[in-house]
């Protein structure tokens, strides 16, 4: 029979290793409350402390461990900080040991750190990245699931759109999150749960949000939209049409002009858009009028 450690799947085996390795005393040496007063001495004992490991990786982990989980006082952690910061992105596998191991602050902390240096450790597609944001928006303390869901938000992060979705169907507050989150991704299966959920919304900023992240998403999100246009809801029926206009292209005046003769009396105002769009197609002048970002406005972010 395998042993337990056999079965664990690399980078689980890896994340399970690095972590043990954290917790040893050759790692850490004797954890104390609180750190040495003068910045001298602080850098002496750091240096003592990172010395005692052989690796840049196994450095960074140490120092991120001490600023984030020991969080000594003195100036031992910002300079047990700067460290970490400086050395994380040779390896991000460092940002998901520490996410697991640390508390809620040490966790928003991870996400920030993330979501400002994204043109270092965002580069390429990363699991390791992927499941700290994935066990962010799944966190109970919602500090932690605002972190996670402002990365999910403005970061191309296609691999945890669903994990976005999720979180937004149990938690409200991330759903205009959410609905940027399928734009910044250009992800056209989406496009279905942005509808329904921004026409069921007052907010008006969502619905904002909803037809820029179908300008962003472009032609593909055409067949969902098409579903919508007809709705029985009229909030519905008007949010596809708002969105539909941001993909409108020659050959859709037949079809704008169908809508004018359904809905027109029920919407004035969008069935005069519908003609003078109509009119702009066929003379190959239309241009759509794309809504501004919408800021997330999450409070402390």
């Amino acid at each position: 029979m395998r042993s337990s450690l056999g079965r664990l799947r690399w980078p689980a085996l890896f994340v399970a290793l690095i972590a043990a390795a954290a917790l040893s005393p050759y790692w850490l040496g004797v954890t104390r409350a609180a750190g040495p007063e003068t910045v001298t001495d602080a850098k002496a004992a750091l240096a003592e402390r990172l010395g005692a490991v052989k690796t840049v990786r196994e450095r960074t982990l140490l120092s991120g461990r001490i600023a984030l989980v020991e969080r000594p006082s003195g100036p031992l952690r910002e300079l047990a900080l700067e460290h970490f910061e400086q050395n994380v992105s040779s390896s991000t596998a460092v940002l998901l040991a520490l996410f697991r191991e640390g508390d809620a602050d040490a966790k928003v902390t991870l996400l920030d750190l993330l979501h400002r240096d994204w043109p270092t450790l965002g580069r390429g597609t990363d699991s390791w990245r992927d499941e700290m944001v994935r066990l962010g928006l799944q966190h109970e303390t919602p500090a932690v699931r605002l972190a996670a869901a402002r990365l999910a938000a403005t970061r191309p992060l296609p691999r945890i759109l669903h994990a976005m979705i999720d979180a937004a169907v149990v938690h409200p507050e991330l759903e205009l999150a959410a609905v940027k989150a399928v734009g910044v991704n250009a992800e056209y299966r989406g496009i279905r749960w942005v509808l329904d959920a921004a026409a069921a919304h007052e907010d008006a900023a969502i619905r904002q949000a909803a037809v820029r992240a179908t300008y962003l998403v472009g032609g593909r999100a055409r067949p969902l939209i098409h579903e919508k246009l007809d709705a029985e809801s009229g909030a519905t029926r008007a949010l596809a049409f708002d969105c539909f206009l941001m993909v409108a292209r020659p050959g859709d005046e037949p079809l704008l002009q169908a809508w004018y003769q359904r809905h027109g009396e029920s919407d004035p105002e969008r069935a005069a858009k519908a003609l003078r769009v109509a009119a702009e197609l066929e003379a190959g002048a239309y241009e759509p009028a794309i809504p501004d970002e919408v800021p997330l406005g999450f409070p402390g972010l």
